[in-house]
């Protein structure tokens, strides 16, 4: 250890070196202080707004403040300086994220709205709201116009009594009218309306009419004049022609020749031309023979023409399969989410098998509680043991003390084996 010099405080070459040095401290501090005013550097606002990363980095850790020129030290700003710029321009771009993800995912429900709406209007209850059918001036001014006018705003359906744009008497055509719905930019759903002519074109003739076709051997070229113009498909309706045929006697009256000219056409002739219209035009003719059928079946082709778009895309649908899919009307079983129906529907499925009837299915059910446990049953024991197992399953054929008894049998319990047990799907039961 060095020897430490003292130094004697009350004396005048100490006191006036001591006062040198102070001063001088003081310049020197005083200059550094003034090139901090012009030359500012925020190194306490620096040190706060630093990053967590940054004071668990060691940065704070490593640096000594000995003196003055260490905090100012250019290799320490900055590195600081730089961390806190990087936060700064980070945090306004997550905020910015954030709000794209939120607009995204409103106009992505907005999006999906849009499209069950789209799938609703198309459905059969809704659709019918959306069509309108055209009927012709010549059709109203007839006595069954009352009746058809009625049945379709019975069920919900606005007509129109405009004349089709083909310029044609005694036509019933219809407009569908489109509903497009659009997702705005401000998230808000869009409607917009525009109208569609449907390429279907139904032609009403009474028997008047008809007879004077026939007579003239025009009626194929009119309906073909009329395919053309519309570019549509026809279909023509024929009103009254049991009346014509037979009718009503007012009393016995004895005929003359004379008489026997008035009725121009007979049954079979009508029957020979609407056939050849059929095949030569690919025309079909309705007959109606009252009032009640004629409205009846304008609200059929309504129907039809309304519910196209929807049974499309549905066959579109069935097309892809490679089995038939839409079975789902017939002896449906009903399931409920806690599996009530289970065991209806797996002893209907049974009853399939030939010749198996519902007490037959009724036994193999209680033997087997599920087509699960049957098919693992019948694959974990050899075939003679299953057939055998199967084929003596009890049948009960009614209730009571007197009931008769009897079993499955061999050749039910082979189609069963078989079934539950097959690896080729190709394979039959015979």
């Amino acid at each position: 250890m060095e020897p430490v010099e003292l130094v004697d405080l009350c004396s005048d070459d100490s006191r006036s070196s001591l006062h040198s040095s102070q001063n001088s401290e003081l310049e020197c501090g005083e200059s550094r202080w003034k090139d901090r005013m012009i030359h500012p550097k925020p190194i306490y606002s620096t040190l706060t707004g630093v990053s967590s990363e940054a004071s668990t980095s060691g940065i704070f850790s490593t640096c000594e403040f000995e003196n003055d020129n260490d905090v100012c030290s250019e290799n320490f700003e900055p590195e600081v300086r730089s961390k806190t710029n990087d936060k700064s321009k980070k945090a306004p771009k997550t905020r910015k994220n954030g709000a794209k993800s939120k607009t995204a995912s409103a106009e992505g429900k907005a999006l999906k709205k849009a499209m069950n709406e789209q799938k609703k209007i198309m459905k059969p209850g809704e659709c019918m709201k959306f069509i309108i059918p055209e009927i012709s001036s010549t059709i109203l001014d007839k006595p069954f116009a009352t009746k058809v006018i009625e049945t379709l705003q019975s069920n919900g359906v606005k007509h129109s009594n405009v004349a089709p744009s083909i310029a044609f008497d005694n036509c019933i055509g219809w407009i569908r009218k489109n509903v497009k719905y659009s997702v705005e930019s401000n998230g808000q759903i869009s409607t917009d309306f525009d109208e569609e002519r449907e390429a279907f074109i139904v032609i009403v003739y009474d028997m008047s009419e008809m007879e004077n076709l026939l007579k003239t051997r025009t009626l194929n070229d009119s309906i073909r004049f009329l395919k053309e113009a519309s570019n549509s498909q026809i279909t023509v309706l024929l009103y009254g022609p049991k009346v014509y045929f037979n009718p009503p006697k007012a009393g016995r009256k004895r005929k003359s020749k004379g008489d026997s000219i008035n009725v121009k056409i007979c049954e079979n002739d009508l029957d020979y031309y609407l056939t050849k219209l059929l095949f030569e035009e690919s025309v079909s003719c309705v007959k109606a023979n009252n009032p009640e059928e004629f409205a009846q079946i304008i609200l059929q082709f309504t129907k039809a023409v309304a519910e196209a778009p929807y049974k499309k895309e549905k066959k579109s649908l069935d097309e892809k399969a490679d089995f038939y899919m839409r079975g789902d009307n017939k002896g449906c079983v009903k399931v409920n989410k806690e599996g009530n129906g289970l065991l209806q529907l797996w002893c209907q499925t049974l009853t399939k098998f030939p010749l198996v009837s519902l007490e037959t299915a009724q036994a193999i059910c209680q033997r087997f509680k599920s087509p699960c446990v049957i098919s693992k049953t019948l694959n974990s024991i050899s075939a003679d043991e299953a057939l055998k197992i199967l084929a003596e399953i009890p049948v009960r054929r009614a209730a009571g003390p007197m009931a008769v008894t009897r079993r499955i049998g061999p050749e039910l319990a082979r189609k069963i084996y078989i079934y539950f047990t097959a690896t080729d799907g190709e394979q039959l039961l015979n």
